[in-house]
């Protein structure tokens, strides 16, 4: 399918795309052709170096403005990655619930959850849905950024990310992987952590595993061509993938767990005290939004594909949306994110939550 790119209110060209990237049949704020490269040492980085690194993909989208220039009224500036685990927003706009709590919802999507969490530290943003590995990088760099509200939860009985080869692949076991090259959305977050872990826990040797990151929507151009032996894929890409010419070949998230929270929006904590209001109000929309959407998924579906550009005609499996904060559905995730190197020590989810909760 073709994604559509529509113009900001008051801007006379597209915002910021160079050329090449609105010619790709890609979601265009994904559009932008990361580097593929090897997976880093992010170990002993600083607060500095980690927001340099991850700002990139926001610099490169023209969404970072001057700290000094935000208006303190009742626009509230939100974005989420491409995916469907993160649609809140887009269900409350659409069901008034942001009109009904006097707020104006600037909704937009930034590529993955480590620029969005960058984007909202930087200022401009003023909440973003991030994944849970992204944010204990953050924490652990002390970058001074807290959870809003949860965002969705994996449940290994119906997964709506997978790791996928194509159906005329060889591989079969997760050793299979060693020597071969493998697809993420973002180096050393929530999918490449579960794959490696998925890879370790069935016989394979994530450390013989070559990773490079992609964005989500060019994932399965790239498995198709031969480019990746594998990929992980989130919906609405993944029903789309297996429809195509891919097959599962593991539910990797569930070597995390088998319950937890995929992320959470988030805030700095600055701004959260600034603002406890708007914190309070819009924590109540993702509760509300997300019991409305688990009950009613032909409706959610119909505006992740009218409001949020997502093509979910093929989505097989629908993410059970978080209705309560449940710190023991977040633990894992950090687990993982120190026993893999991402962070020097695992901590309590507690420490990176917005008070009150």
């Amino acid at each position: 399918m073709q994604w559509k790119v529509r113009r900001r209110a008051n801007e006379g060209s597209l915002t910021g795309f160079p050329p090449e990237a609105l010619s790709q049949n890609v979601h265009p704020v994904c559009a932008e052709r990361f580097p593929l490269r090897n997976t880093p040492n992010t170990t002993g980085m600083n607060r500095h170096d980690w927001l340099s690194r991850i700002a990139a993909p926001a610099l490169v989208a023209g969404f970072f403005t001057p700290l000094a220039v935000r208006a303190a009224t009742t626009r509230l500036r939100i974005a989420t990655p491409p995916i469907t685990v993160s649609a809140q927003p887009y269900f409350a706009r659409a069901n008034g619930l942001f009109a009904k709590a006097g707020i104006d919802a600037d909704i937009s999507f930034l590529p993955s959850g480590a620029a969005i969490a960058a984007a909202v530290v930087a200022g401009s943003l003023d909440i973003g849905d991030s994944n849970l590995i992204s944010l204990a990088t953050a924490h652990d760099r002390g970058v001074p950024i807290v959870v809003i509200a949860p965002d969705a939860t994996f449940q290994s009985d119906h997964a709506a990310v997978l790791l996928v080869t194509t159906k005329q692949s060889p591989l079969r076991t997760a050793k299979d992987l060693e020597g071969k090259t493998v697809a993420v959305n973002g180096l050393k977050n929530l999918p490449h952590i579960a794959t490696m872990a998925w890879i370790d826990k069935n016989g394979g040797d994530s450390s013989a595993v070559k990773f490079i990151e992609i964005p989500i929507p060019a994932t399965q151009a790239a498995l198709s061509s031969g480019r990746v032996d594998a990929a992980i894929l989130n919906e609405p890409f993944l029903s789309a993938a297996l429809q195509a010419d891919a097959r599962v070949f593991g539910n990797c998230y569930e070597a995390i767990a088998k319950d937890f929270t995929y992320g959470a929006f988030v805030a700095t904590q600055q701004w959260a005290s600034d603002h406890p209001d708007l914190v309070r109000a819009f924590r109540s929309i993702v509760y509300e939004s997300s019991r409305w959407a688990n009950t009613h998924v032909a409706a959610a579906s119909e505006i992740l594909m009218r409001d949020a550009k997502l093509d979910v005609s093929a989505l097989k499996n629908h993410d059970a949306y978080a209705e309560k904060f449940d710190p023991s559905l977040m633990q894992p995730v950090i687990d993982a994110s120190a026993k893999y190197g991402v962070i020097k020590a695992s901590f309590p989810v507690s420490e990176m939550v917005a008070r009150p909760l």
